[in-house]
Formats: structure tokens, sequence, C-alpha cells
């Protein structure tokens, strides 16, 4: 069996993409979603219901859950490992654990696969795209992973993130795309006071119109120095999206359009 698990925040689009672009190649994929933000705000459920069909399965956490956690690390961390508690996995079982914005092409998960069950645990490498599909940020994110059952068993998958509880690793390339705030300013802007990195909620970071101004000018909303690159578009990508360009237009950054 092979396994997806995703933590889910808002991003619907990329939730529809990542199904599309995983589905057909995987027996289960769960959507694990808090009713509390990782800096511990309150939010509603925004995963649609009877949507996907069953194979997709959403996991909604109540606050109570989060109750004996003491900071946004903690949060995250509870959400991620929580789908380990729910479900037991056989040892040659292979889990896919991403981020909802972290989507594999679907065409390397058999070979993923292959790779998780010879070495138990493989680190996921994916490109890092800001604000558009087609803009780079300079950056191959290797937080994704896959690993067996019996390495689920024995290991939490917050730590096999953090690649603290597993080496040597073994990572692969080119196994998808990250497409790192691919909204509006006013939901980057809302990212950006929920989740674990709370030294870029303040308004210097977060107020709507500087995400605006940042994502105008193609420059990183949280200031890290570095070079956004206009791309173009080839195999790398998922082919949901080679497939279907006239859906993913708003999301092209045009030189001509965008300036």
């Amino acid at each position: 069996m092979i396994y997806s698990a995703s933590m889910y925040f808002n991003e619907l689009e990329l939730l529809d993409l990542k199904v599309r672009e995983e589905a057909a190649f995987v027996d289960k994929m769960f959507v694990v979603e808090a009713a509390v933000t990782f800096s511990g705000n309150p939010k509603p459920m925004n995963f649609p219901k009877d949507k996907y069909g069953e194979k997709v399965e959403h996991i909604f956490l109540e606050e109570s859950y989060f109750k004996d956690c003491k900071n946004p690390w903690e949060r995250e961390a509870a959400q991620r490992n929580a789908i380990q508690s729910l479900v037991r996995a056989e040892d040659d079982d292979v889990w896919l654990v991403t981020d909802v914005d972290e989507i594999i092409r679907g065409d390397k998960i058999q070979y993923i696969a292959e790779e998780t069950r010879k070495h138990w645990f493989v680190v996921l490498r994916m490109q890092v795209c800001y604000y558009y599909i087609n803009v780079e940020y300079p950056l191959m994110q290797d937080y994704s992973f896959a690993a067996t059952g019996w390495v689920s068993r024995r290991k939490k998958f917050h730590g096999l993130r953090r690649h603290r509880a597993m080496r040597p690793r073994k990572a692969l390339p080119d196994c998808g795309k990250h497409f790192s705030y691919l909204m509006g300013p006013e939901d980057i802007s809302l990212k950006l006071k929920s989740f674990s990195h709370t030294e870029y909620g303040g308004p210097e970071f977060s107020n709507v119109d500087v995400v605006r101004d940042r994502v105008e000018s193609l420059k990183d909303v949280c200031r890290r120095g570095k070079t956004l690159k206009i791309v173009e578009l080839d195999s790398s990508y998922p082919k949901t999206i080679l497939d279907n360009l006239f859906d993913w237009e708003k999301h092209i950054y045009r030189e001509n359009v965008n300036a």
C-alpha cells in the first residue's frame, strides 16, 4: 500500500492539484486539518466535504487535541504526527508525507515507493516556486519525505521531516514542486500570521499592502535576500498543470502583463 499524508490550512486550489496529480498513483490520501493555527488562533474547517470520494480522507483535529502544546512548533508537530496514531501501516507500506503545497509528480510515485522500500526512508527534493508557478525561489526543498510503515511505527513524522530522526538519508531528485505562497496578498498575510515562523507575523511582514508590494516586485516576503527567477515551464512540472495550462494561466508570471 502507498499512503499520502498532507497538512492542510486553506489552500483549496493546491489541494485540488495534489489530488488530481497524485490520487491515481496511491491507495489512500489523508488530509489533516486543525481547528487552530500553528500560532494558536482558532480557524474554521476549510476542507470541501464530499468533493473527492473515498480515496481522500479528511481528518479534522479539534482545538482540544493541542491542549498540551506550548508553542507553534509543538502544534505543527502534533498535527503532522496525528495520522500515525490513527493508521497502522504494514512494514512494507510506503508513506508519502508532505504539506499540501508540496506536489509530488505522479509519474515519480512508483519510483519513490521502490526506493523507499530499498532504503526505508528517502527525502523528496522539490524546487521551490514563489507566488507564481514559473517563478523560482533559489532553494531546493528537502523536507518532504517517504518512509516505510516499519519506520513510521518507530519515528515521528515531524522529526523525519526535519531529518533529525533518520540518518544517513537518500535524497531523490526532481520529485515535484513546492508552490509556496501561490495565493493572493490577503491569503499570504493570513498565512504569515498563522504558521510556526511567528517572527514573520508582525505588520512589517504581514501587512497586506507590504505583502502586495513584495509580490508585485518579485521580492521574498520574508526578506531573506534571495533573488527570484522567472523560468520556463518544462517536464519537471506536474503533468496536471502541463495538460491544463489554460486553467493555470492566472498563476503564470508574464513580464509584459505583471510588470
